[in-house]
């Protein structure tokens, strides 16, 4: 038996249903009715302490490691919130954000918990973390701007789709690049099973390019393996709920999630209208849809801002 990694933290996985938290939903109520130098004030706060997690601190974490925020002094008609997907960091939107800051949106991308430090931290984290990170973030967010635009990429999608049902009075649109709904390698459900955790507690996620290492881990743990599976299955549950409008971009090759998994979301958007809802799908492409991996990278770019709609004025 393969000795773990670090032993995972108990009582860590993921919620099949998500509450909402009312008093969450009151708090940020409250302070979206604050003039607005005040709104800007606390994003940047948050945004701040963000950036210094003390995960990040302890290892030196570079910049594009951690949460970024960017804004225009002001708030922005409509700002962006970024989620990185599984084992990723913020680097993974680091790039999209810049984009879309030039365009005049007010841009924010958290570190989902336990990504982009040491797999040390990642195996103490699971999807009850990684939502609670997600929604800090449309917190800050929802500050900066008076409406929400979220863009997820895979496990990012998965969450952006969960925040949108649980508060669509807060998030706008969707955009959802290579979504975790359906998680291609056929063994990964069994991970959920504790005599598999125990008997193989790591995964070696295959060879990286130089420069993706510190970016994404290319070992894993087991137990997050199980609990991605989890956060992909609520994901998938949120369809016919779902009332905000969604963009899929989905490439026909990726080998990490189904492609097939993006179609039937797309066909359980009960609530949506035929313009409401749209799939973007292509050949060519790769799993990581917004760094240089995938070939079409500047196409999907070209979607995602043309997607997002008006143009912000630049000050």
């Amino acid at each position: 038996m393969l000795k773990p990694i670090v032993e995972a933290r108990p009582g860590r996985r993921f919620s099949r249903q998500k509450p909402v938290d009312s008093q969450w939903e009151q708090r940020i109520r409250a302070s979206l009715t604050g003039d607005d130098p005040a709104r800007l004030e606390l994003a940047r706060s948050l945004a701040e302490t963000a950036y210094y997690h003390p995960e990040c601190e302890a290892v030196r974490a570079r910049p594009e490691q951690r949460s970024f925020y960017m804004d225009h002094d002001r708030v922005t008609e409509r700002s962006v919130l970024l989620l990185h997907g599984w084992t990723a960091c913020p680097f993974e939107m680091r790039e999209l954000g810049l984009r879309l800051y030039a365009e005049g949106y007010n841009v924010v991308g958290p570190r989902l918990a336990g990504h982009g430090t040491r797999v040390e931290d990642f195996v103490c984290y699971g999807g009850n973390d990684w939502w609670a990170a997600a929604r800090e973030g449309l917190e800050i967010a929802a500050l900066s701007g008076r409406t929400v635009t979220i863009i997820g990429e895979s496990m990012g999608g998965s969450l952006a789709a969960l925040l949108a049902q649980a508060y669509p009075q807060l998030v706008q649109k969707l955009i959802l690049c290579a979504p975790c709904f359906e998680i291609a390698n056929p063994l990964a459900p069994f991970t959920r099973w504790q005599w598999v955790q125990r008997f193989i507690p790591q995964v070696d996620m295959g060879p990286q390019p130089e420069w993706m290492r510190g970016f994404w881990y290319s070992v894993v743990p087991t137990s997050a393996i199980a609990e991605l599976v989890q956060v992909a299955a609520a994901a998938r549950r949120t369809g016919p709920l779902l009332a905000t409008p969604v963009v899929i971009i989905q490439a026909d090759e990726d080998q990490m999630v189904r492609p097939v998994g993006a179609h039937r979301y797309l066909r359980s958007l009960t609530r949506l209208a035929e313009g409401e809802k749209r799939l973007i799908a292509f050949s060519g492409g790769h799993h990581n849809l917004t760094v240089s991996l995938n070939p079409q990278k500047e196409r999907v770019f070209k979607w995602i801002l043309s997607s997002i709609g008006r143009k912000e004025a630049v000050a």
